[in-house]
């Protein structure tokens, strides 16, 4: 019925030792079950060269998970029929195919095992593409470690050997990734663009459904960020050349801003110098998504300091030298700068944000008085059609 203790996989590293596995490890043992079905229809073809197809049910199996083991997260996998049969079933699987299943999982511990990208005998070239699934949310100090059906060799597949692999006989290969960056390029009709990221090279992005989830703000502003988690495609210097799967995809305004409020919300009691109040939490976020989400695009990003009566004051560095104080509590904003005309005058205004209109009023006047410096054209992004 099935051919028992037939692979046992165990993942090693310090995210496995609490014995839990990512449940994205499924879809990589799915995609080891396809390449040993394949690698077991080519091993049989090749020894029977006079057959122009495997016998009828050769493939119709799939794995299935037997047992789990404790310590590192390590599986028992035996190899069942698709078809429903009674457990009380004791015939094999199949005559002498299940062999070629075992000579399969023993030519990929083989080709795991390769080195100087010599690939051994009978494994095609094409299915060394197959890695880029296989162990591709493996990080840093972790690895597959796979064992010879006799128990004769064991081998272990890590982020630099299946690179290796998959090198072997293609220009890039695949990885998890999560970047952050700001558009400088668009093209509405191919759905893509163009990402510079934060740390590294420009990237493109395919967006397809979510590309009109992007608001103009997005376009050519350094301010505005998209952060993706999904799988990159690398070449051999390790450079990102392009996302290939998205994940999760989450639209950030006013980066720089929402990260100092971050760091704020974190702060308690007594954190300046054994004082310094806490900020209310609840106050504290409605006042942070107010800037965030209505904060001007033309206006320049202030300094945010926590004061330590707990609220917020901002300043800008500019003309007239504006600081606006915030009572979160209150929820009024008090602003203050010098006269653009004397440096003498002083300008005091106050603003209540608890309600829609205020709110719209208090950031339409720090757009018509706290101004950066106008953008040139060639720092505005280039929106394809």
């Amino acid at each position: 019925m099935l051919i028992k203790n037939f692979i046992k996989p165990v993942f090693t590293g310090s995210r496995f030792e609490s014995q839990f596995l990512p449940i994205n490890f499924a879809g990589e043992l799915a995609a080891y079950q396809t390449l040993l079905i394949e690698l077991a229809k080519r091993i049989y073809l090749n020894d029977n060269p006079t057959r122009q197809r495997i016998p009828q049910g050769f493939s119709d199996v799939h794995l299935a998970i037997q047992e789990v083991g404790s310590g590192s997260p390590s599986l028992t996998l035996a190899l069942m029929p698709n078809k429903n049969i009674s457990p009380q079933m004791s015939t094999p699987l199949f005559d002498d195919e299940e062999l070629y299943y075992k000579r399969a999982h023993d030519l990929i511990v083989d080709c795991i095992a390769s080195q100087d990208a010599r690939i051994p005998e009978g494994f095609p070239k094409e299915f060394v593409s197959y890695f880029n699934q296989i162990g591709r949310s493996l990080k840093e100090g972790e690895a597959l470690q796979l064992t010879k059906i006799d128990n004769s060799e064991t081998v272990y597949l890590n982020k630099d050997k299946r690179k290796k692999l998959v090198l072997t006989y293609n220009q890039h290969y695949e990885c998890e990734v999560e970047i952050s960056g700001f558009i400088i390029r668009a093209y509405k009709d191919r759905k893509i663009i163009h990402l510079r990221q934060k740390v590294g090279k420009k990237v493109t992005i395919p967006l397809f459904n979510n590309y009109n989830k992007i608001s103009y703000d997005f376009f050519g502003s350094t301010r505005n960020i998209i952060h993706i988690c999904g799988v990159g495609s690398f070449d051999y210097n390790d450079n990102l050349k392009q996302i290939t799967k998205i994940n999760s995809l989450e639209f950030i305004k006013n980066y720089q801003m929402a990260s100092r409020f971050d760091e704020i919300s974190q702060l308690q009691n007594g954190w300046y110098n054994g004082e310094g109040l806490a900020l209310n939490s609840t106050n504290f976020q409605i006042i942070a998504s107010l800037f965030i989400n209505n904060y001007p695009q033309c206006s320049p990003i202030p300094l945010i300091f926590p004061t330590q009566d707990g609220n917020l004051l901002l300043e800008w560095n500019i003309n007239g030298l504006p600081t606006i104080d915030i009572n979160i509590s209150q929820k009024i904003a008090s602003y203050q700068a010098f006269s653009l005309y004397n440096n003498i005058d002083f300008i005091e205004k106050n603003f209540n944000l608890t309600n829609k209109r205020d709110i719209t009023e208090f950031f339409n006047f720090i757009r018509a008085n706290i101004k950066a410096p106008p953008v040139t054209p060639r720092a505005k992004a280039r929106i394809g059609t």
